[in-house]
């Protein structure tokens, strides 16, 4: 776990950023100021040649942007997204930041629940955006 990008602002652009390592697969966390809100994963790899293809972590990023900026307009709202918009309002999404871990797409699931076990055994809890189904996860 030594080898996390920067901090990327939830504003920031892809030629603001070294792009080619965000649209791999891996594990991110999404941070709201200093506090860590959510811990997920993507076996996305964007690097591949096959243009239809996911943005790997980028493409998660986005989608937790679009699904808070849209609001109820958005067709297939991301989970976490529709849960920060509950817990935190759309004027905190200028607050928000996320940062990345490469992981190979076979090991993210692992790597992820590697991750929120850390965090649960650490805090006795999870981040706020995460679901039932990681608390269950967790807890096995």
């Amino acid at each position: 776990w030594n080898d996390w990008s920067e901090f990327v602002p939830i504003d920031a652009s892809a030629s603001d950023v070294n792009f080619s390592k965000f649209i791999r697969s891996g594990v991110y966390e999404i941070y709201l100021k200093d506090q860590l809100i959510y811990i997920g994963e993507t076996r996305c790899n964007g690097s591949v040649t096959n243009p239809r293809a996911r943005k790997g972590m980028w493409a998660r990023r986005s989608d937790f942007r679009s699904t808070v900026k849209g609001g109820d307009n958005i067709r297939n709202p991301y989970g976490n997204g529709t849960k920060f918009l509950e817990v935190y309002g759309r004027t905190a999404l200028n607050e928000v930041r996320h940062r990345f871990h490469c992981v190979h797409p076979y090991y993210c699931k692992q790597a992820e629940q590697q991750r929120l076990q850390e965090y649960y055994d650490k805090h006795n809890t999870l981040p706020t955006l995460q679901s039932e189904h990681d608390y269950k996860r967790v807890k096995k």
